[in-house]
């Protein structure tokens, strides 16, 4: 037993460290999903669904190249399937210091709400946004 968990240590520290690195996302996904090596990954080789391709396929040609991460570059954008290919806009951030907008939230169990300006002089809050897709 004992000589087994070292052959599978043995095994997992000789595969350490030969994970891919790329340059670029457009690289990586080259790297990745180009099972043909013909410089663009089309839609049979991506395996992470129609919309998520959809998004990346920026000039909606039917493949991912990297002319779909070059014009995203080029708009200051990561390539994003919103509208024609663009980026949402979005509102300008706040100044640093500044006081943050107002909202109304519902509680979790749905049958109050809560206002952010409802705890000014009260206790810290921490407003935590992320994306989890």
């Amino acid at each position: 037993m004992l000589k087994w968990m070292w052959v599978l240590l043995l095994l997992a520290l000789g595969l350490r460290g030969q994970e891919k690195e790329y340059d670029s996302a457009w690289d990586l996904l080259r790297g990745e999903y180009d099972k043909n090596k013909d410089g663009k990954v089309e839609a049979a080789e991506y395996p992470r669904g129609t919309e998520r391709f959809k998004n990346l396929d920026t000039n909606q040609d039917g493949t991912i190249t990297e002319a779909d991460f070059q014009s995203a570059r080029e708009r200051g954008a990561r390539p994003r399937g919103r509208g024609q290919g663009g980026r949402a806009e979005r509102p300008e951030a706040p100044a640093l210091g500044s006081v943050a907008p107002d909202f109304e939230l519902k509680t979790l169990d749905g049958k109050s709400k809560v206002k952010l300006s409802s705890f000014k002089d009260q206790r810290p809050v921490a407003l935590i946004f992320g994306s989890y897709t």
